[in-house]
């Protein structure tokens, strides 16, 4: 490939329509060094508004076929849409994990209310290396 910086952004437009905004592929069909182009489309609004939106596209196309692949029941498409969307509904692969962590939670608030009802509360707990009190009001 020619090194050289491409100058012409018409046709590295078109280069990057022709390629679907793959700027390796636009590289190649007008042999330049893809650095370049890059870097031109980086220095140039226009083109990089142009791959924006093209690869925004090609996210919609995907995202098109994983819906159209979920209605037809195809089960690797739909665990990963529930690990990757899913996740803000709990879904999670590691079940136990959640599991776990409920339980957990539940022994907190269980062991919270239980010092609370006894009159334990943080920092009133006898550890065993305080003597008690044995001066009750009476």
């Amino acid at each position: 490939m020619a090194a050289g910086i491409p100058t012409d952004v018409k046709k590295v437009k078109a280069a990057l329509i022709a390629a679907n905004g793959n700027i390796t592929e636009a590289s190649k069909r007008l042999k330049l060094d893809r650095s370049g182009v890059s870097d031109l489309i980086h220095r140039t609004p226009e083109l990089l508004n142009l791959v924006k939106q093209m690869r925004e596209s090609i996210a919609d196309l995907a995202e098109d076929a994983l819906q159209k692949a979920i209605k037809r029941g195809d089960t690797a498409c739909i665990i990963f849409t529930l690990k990757t969307q899913g996740r803000k509904r709990d879904y999670c692969e590691n079940y136990k994990l959640l599991e776990a962590e409920a339980l957990l939670e539940k022994l907190e608030n269980a062991l919270g209310r239980l010092t609370t009802a006894e009159g334990k509360g943080p920092g009133n707990v006898n550890d065993g290396n305080q003597e008690e009190s044995t001066n009750r009001p009476g």
